[in-house]
């Protein structure tokens, strides 16, 4: 089965329960997880447009602050799982996320990409989009896509 499997995470506050997942179907093939975390074109382009301003705003330091704060939260997921460390990698990308995450995952031979899906309303889903919509359309690469509790049980009672 997968050799490689690609996890994008937003690296938020929430409870890992994507990551716990994404381990647990490793487990099954003894895959090579990678993680992976984009920090947003959009965001970084807002950073710069700050300092445009003339507001004193070092970017690249504010930029290395997002990063090490990314790094750190991968750091911290490690220690929570009890799979190999050595079978375990993070990439932390810039740029728009769609492209990059489908690039890195084109050129890391991954696979299979594990998401979740946002718990965004439908009507605000409708007007911004979502990375996890857009790759499914997308990616040449097949995506198992993880329902964390909340979602599942706001899924269920929509059928229900």
């Amino acid at each position: 089965m997968s050799n490689k499997i690609m996890v994008p995470l937003a690296l938020s506050d929430y409870k890992n329960n994507l990551f716990k997942f994404a381990v647990k179907q490793a487990k099954k093939t003894d895959a090579d997880l990678i993680l992976v975390h984009v920090i947003e074109e959009k965001d970084v382009k807002a950073i710069r447009n700050i300092a445009s301003y003339g507001f004193h705003v070092n970017e690249e330091q504010l930029l290395e602050a997002i990063r090490q704060d990314k790094e750190e939260k991968f750091a911290r997921l490690l220690k929570v799982t009890d799979y190999p460390n050595n079978k375990i990698s993070n990439k932390l990308l810039e740029g728009d996320p769609v492209d990059e995450l489908l690039q890195y995952a084109i050129n890391e031979d991954v696979d299979l990409i594990i998401m979740g899906i946002r718990g965004k309303s439908d009507l605000l889903h409708t007007f911004t989009g979502s990375v996890a919509n857009t790759l499914f359309r997308r990616s040449p690469i097949s995506i198992l896509s993880y329902r964390d509790p909340f979602s599942a049980e706001r899924l269920r009672k929509r059928l229900g």
